[in-house]
C-alpha cells in the first residue's frame, strides 16, 4: 500500500479508499457461496461434453453486472464486462483459455479493469489486474454458469488529495451464460 503524509483529511480519505477496495472483494464472497451451491454437481449436466464453437457470441449475467463474450476459438475466448455496485463501477476486458475436461470447461485467464468510485469523502479512479481460474459448466445447449477466483492488483487513487492505494485481494466471479449466435455449444468426443 502506497500513500502520501496521512494527516487530517488524508486519513479518510485513504480510509475511504482502502473500504472501496475491501468492498470490492467482499461483495464477491456471496459469489463464491452461490458457486458452492451451484458448481456441486459437476458430474453430468444436460450437455456434460458441449463447449462453444469459435465464433460464437455470448451474454453473461454476473454479481453484479453484464459481459458479452466471443470465441475466438474452441480455446481461447474474450470477453468485455461492467459492474456496478453502491457507487463503484467497474468495466474491463478479460481473456480465457480453456481445457479440455470430462465434465466442465475448466479454464485460467487475465483480466484489466477500469474503475470509478465515489464514497463519502472521496471520489475518483483506479485500475485493476488479475489472473483467474475457474471452471465452466453447460445445464442447457446454450446455457452455462461459472465461476472463476484470483488475485487482483488493485490500484485507487482519490482525485482532490491524490491519495492513492494499492493492494492485492482475490477476487470472485459467479455467472450464467446464455450463448445466442455462433456455433452455441458443439459435442466434444470424450
Amino acid at each position: 500500500m502506497t500513500n502520501v503524509f496521512l494527516t487530517g483529511p488524508h486519513i479518510r480519505s485513504t480510509l475511504s479508499l482502502m473500504r472501496i477496495a475491501h468492498g470490492i472483494r467482499f461483495s464477491f464472497i456471496l459469489a463464491a457461496l452461490a458457486a458452492v451451491i451451484v458448481l456441486r454437481p459437476l458430474r453430468g449436466g444436460a450437455a456434460a461434453n458441449d463447449r462453444p464453437s469459435p465464433g460464437t457470441l455470448g451474454l453473461s449475467l454476473n454479481v453484479p453486472g453484464i459481459g458479452v463474450r466471443y470465441f475466438l476459438t474452441e480455446r481461447y475466448s474474450f470477453e468485455a464486462k461492467a459492474q456496478t455496485s453502491k457507487n463503484t463501477v467497474v468495466a474491463g476486458l478479460r481473456t480465457y483459455r480453456y481445457f479440455q475436461s470430462r465434465y466442465f470447461l475448466p479454464y485460467m485467464g487475465m483480466e484489466a479493469d477500469f474503475i470509478n468510485f465515489k464514497g463519502d469523502v472521496t471520489k475518483g479512479t483506479g485500475m485493476a489486474f488479475g489472473l483467474f481460474a475457474g471452471g465452466e459448466h453447460f445445464f442447457a445447449r446454450r446455457l452455462s454458469t461459472q465461476f472463476d477466483c484470483g488475485p487482483a492488483l488493485i490500484h485507487l487513487s482519490n482525485q482532490a488529495s491524490r491519495v492513492s492505494v494499492d493492494t492485492i485481494e482475490i477476487v470472485m466471479n459467479l455467472s450464467v451464460n446464455f450463448y445466442f449466435l455462433g456455433g452455441a455449444a458443439k459435442e466434444r468426443k470424450p
